[in-house]
């Protein structure tokens, strides 16, 4: 388990940015990185996991894969803090090993929840990563950019993640006040598992049972 420590910032505009643009001082900044992310979110048709406030995730990385599991947390100076627990599995099928030493196990272990687990929306998108470092503090910056789809609807994402690897959590804050000075972000209060939801929401077609290892 680890302690994911973050802030999101919504770009205001459709447009791509680039990140060679912003405003990062007094941070040293490591080469671009690239990934295409493809993401799918477990739930039952009754919302048993969030309702535990907790999300379940399997995603796909050329063809690397990773389940994660993620409590809802808290937000306090606009850092999202929640727990984690991750796990590389060999295919994009829940392992179920791997959930019953999480705090998932209660539900899992129970034949009618796992039988009914099925993936609820999916996340799909280009990530660009920078590595920031000013000595005493890493940063690591991600820009997505991509959609959620929940069924036939899907909403688009667009937005920064400041996640701190070490150092003062205080750092976050600082650095998202200096990059919304652009005017071109806005602090986020959501997350991906959050916009997922809300665009299911709004949809009531049946779901499609996939198979679970």
């Amino acid at each position: 388990m680890k302690i994911e420590q973050e802030i999101k910032l919504v770009v205001n505009s459709h447009q791509p940015i680039l990140l060679s643009q912003l405003d990062l001082a007094p941070y040293q900044q490591s080469a671009v990185t690239s990934q295409d992310l493809k993401n799918q979110y477990f739930d039952t048709p009754s919302h048993r996991l969030t309702q535990q406030k907790m999300a379940l995730r399997l995603r796909a990385n050329k063809g690397h894969y990773l389940q994660t599991v993620k409590t809802m947390g808290t937000t306090h100076h606009q850092v999202h803090r929640r727990q984690e627990w991750e796990q590389v599995v060999p295919s994009m099928q829940l392992d179920k090993a791997h959930l019953l030493t999480t705090p998932l196990a209660p539900l899992v272990s129970d034949p009618e929840v796992w039988s009914e687990l099925d993936v609820l929306f999916t996340t799909d998108f280009t990530r660009q990563v920078i590595q920031l470092n000013d000595g005493e503090n890493h940063i690591e910056l991600a820009y997505d950019r991509g959609q959620v789809s929940a069924m036939k609807k899907t909403c688009p994402i667009h937005e920064l993640e400041l996640e701190l690897v070490a150092g003062a959590v205080d750092t976050l804050p600082k650095l998202a006040q200096r990059l919304m000075q652009s005017g071109q972000f806005t602090v986020s209060e959501g997350s991906k598992a959050a916009m997922g939801y809300r665009l299911l929401s709004e949809t009531s077609v049946p779901l499609t049972q996939t198979a679970k290892s």
